[in-house]
């Protein structure tokens, strides 16, 4: 196995059995050692209620949010009212809207959009929100939720205009996804500088439509691992929350850093051993042999979204809920389940009858779901199908996976059966 040397002063003589440290055991400290980096770098960011935290908790993913405080900050923007209000608090509900799940922060996001839009574009001679990339951003990703076609036009009606003024690299990336957030790609040019690699990177694990270079990857790792960012107050923790991101996504790549990776099939195995792993489940006899008894009920389709959240997450740090995808015309997508890292979504479905007709419109709404997922320009090119079949009617599963699979872009289709000691009273 390959070995470095480290902590050595120059004129010891080396003691092989303390000083040397696998290669991939180093590499992982560095890693480690970059990641806490990133990380302080970041907590100045913690409390400033702006778009430019919302941005870091949103562009990290679940994996380093607990390091930001996007709720307190969405709950100071829901509550500007007046001459308080600017359109840094209506960005900073667009990126809560995806990540916080209040259904307040919609109609409040609503409001604020609509006073924001009624605004002329560039019309005093020194632009503000026109040019400022991260909060153009947020409205973006806000709007992806919250279909409102008329500030969607609003909004497509400067973008070009802002993406070629006087401004940084960073604001034209930002202003670059916004468009594409919104599905305008065409008014606003992505930058190909190799130094906005990691932003690229990052941006596209996040389920914004972009064609990465061919060295983008490796570039952006590059990047991420030497630290490199911009000495600018406002950009650095920002670069640094991207950078981060394109850590914790690219060491799940097999192509670069990770070794031992669940691949796209293993996935698949995993889901496929559930029924052997329900053999724990805690499902204690009426008369509490075990103490008081205990039931975990599965009633529903978010309660096997949380049991497959359980399995997964602790794999995959990217792993995603819930996230809004690109609108379609009036159908707004939301997926249930993401690995950004393989490119896939994992849609769960519950079946409550087992009857033929049942099964028919599980295939129906999958199928109604894979289309959109398919057009809306995301980051997902595959689906895994996963069903809990509570009526346990096994003698309908072939049937159903055979259909499903004959869709393009279905990896595969799991259908787990209630266990038969989970009674239904």
């Amino acid at each position: 196995m390959p070995v470095i040397e480290v902590g050595l002063p120059s004129d010891a003589e080396p003691d092989r059995s303390h000083t040397v440290v696998p290669m991939k055991q180093s590499r992982k400290l560095l890693i480690d050692e970059v990641r806490q980096s990133c990380l302080d770098k970041i907590s100045v960011l913690r409390g400033t209620q702006s778009p430019e935290e919302a941005f870091a908790a949103w562009v990290l993913g679940e994996a380093h949010r607990s390091h930001l405080d996007l709720a307190g900050a969405a709950r100071s923007a829901r509550a500007a009212k007046g001459a308080s209000r600017t359109y840094r608090e209506v960005a900073v509900l667009g990126y809560a809207i995806p990540c916080v799940g209040d259904p307040d922060l919609k109609r409040s996001f609503e409001h604020g959009l609509n006073w924001l839009s009624g605004r002329t574009p560039f019309a005093h001679g020194s632009p503000s929100y026109e040019v400022d990339g991260v909060s153009l951003l947020g409205l973006a990703l806000g709007m992806r939720c919250c279909p409102m076609e008329k500030a969607q036009e609003w909004l497509a009606s400067f973008l070009n205009r802002s993406s070629t003024s006087r401004i940084g690299p960073l604001d034209r990336a930002l202003i670059g996804a916004a468009a594409r957030a919104i599905g305008r790609a065409a008014l606003a040019k992505m930058p190909e500088e190799p130094d906005l690699a990691d932003m690229r990177v990052a941006l596209s694990s996040r389920g914004v439509d972009l064609c990465l270079r061919n060295d983008d990857e490796e570039l952006a790792l590059k990047q991420a691992l030497s630290g490199a960012a911009e000495t600018e107050t406002r950009t650095s923790a920002l670069r640094m929350a991207v950078q981060l991101r394109v850590l914790d996504w690219l060491s799940h790549d097999a192509s670069l850093l990770a070794e031992g990776k669940p691949t796209l099939e293993q996935v698949v195995g995993i889901l496929q051993r559930i029924p052997a792993a329900m053999r724990r489940w805690r499902w204690d006899n009426a008369d509490g042999a075990r103490g008081k008894a205990v039931r975990w009920q599965i009633e529903n389709e978010y309660h096997v979204q949380d049991l497959l959240w359980v399995m997964l997450s602790p794999l995959f740090p990217d792993l995603e809920d819930e996230e809004s995808l690109p609108s379609v015309g009036h159908k707004h997508p939301r997926f249930d389940l993401g690995i950004p890292s393989l490119h896939t979504i994992i849609e769960v479905k519950f079946i409550r009858k087992g009857t033929s007709s049942g099964f028919a419109q599980i295939t129906e709404e999958i199928a109604a779901d894979h289309s959109l997922y398919r057009r809306a320009g995301s980051n997902y090119d595959k689906m895994i199908v996963f069903v809990w079949d509570d009526s346990c009617s096994t003698e309908q599963h072939d049937e159903l996976r055979q259909g499903m699979k004959q869709m393009s872009g279905i990896v595969d289709v799991v259908v787990v059966p209630r266990p038969a000691k989970m009674t239904r009273e």
